[in-house]
Formats: structure tokens, C-alpha cells, sequence
């Protein structure tokens, strides 16, 4: 894990690699379905898909795929990363 910078809201960026990824994912509760907690997520907070996308640096039509499980799992992995390390 190697430090990377920081956002405009000051937290840290690491940069981790999927070997890194694995052994950190083993002591977290991953849901299944990763789809319908985003929703949930994304509603509790009020965000729109648009709104979710721009605090996640992906596009809308990319959450929108997440939450219709249209994107496969193997694909995107940074994209995941980010949006599991705010989920939870």
C-alpha cells in the first residue's frame, strides 16, 4: 500500500494492489449483492445516480449497470474498490 495524494476533502489516496485488495476484503462483511446495497446507499443519502457517479469518478450510466447487474464483477475492479470502500 503506498500513499498516492489526498482529495479536496483531505482524505488520503492509497494505491493498493489486488493482492492487498484480497487480503483486506477477507476481514470485511461484503454483501452479495452488491447492487441493491448501492441503491440502498445511494438513496439513504439522497444522491441521484448522477451525483453518485461524480463522488465516485465513474459515469452514471456505470451506476446505472451496477445497480441493473449488468456489469460483471471480473471487470472494473478499481471502479469496485471505490464504491465498496464507501459502502462500508
Amino acid at each position: 500500500m503506498q500513499k498516492v495524494g489526498k482529495t479536496s476533502t483531505g482524505n488520503i489516496l492509497v494505491e493498493i494492489t489486488p493482492e492487498e485488495w484480497k487480503r483486506i476484503a477477507r476481514y470485511m462483511n461484503i454483501p452479495e449483492d452488491i447492487a441493491e446495497e448501492l441503491r440502498k446507499y445511494r438513496k439513504k443519502h439522497g444522491l441521484s445516480q448522477v451525483a453518485l457517479a461524480k463522488k465516485l469518478s465513474v459515469s452514471r450510466r456505470y451506476i446505472q449497470e451496477i445497480e441493473r447487474c449488468r456489469t460483471p464483477f471480473n471487470t472494473g475492479l478499481e471502479r469496485y474498490r471505490r464504491i465498496i470502500s464507501l459502502i462500508f
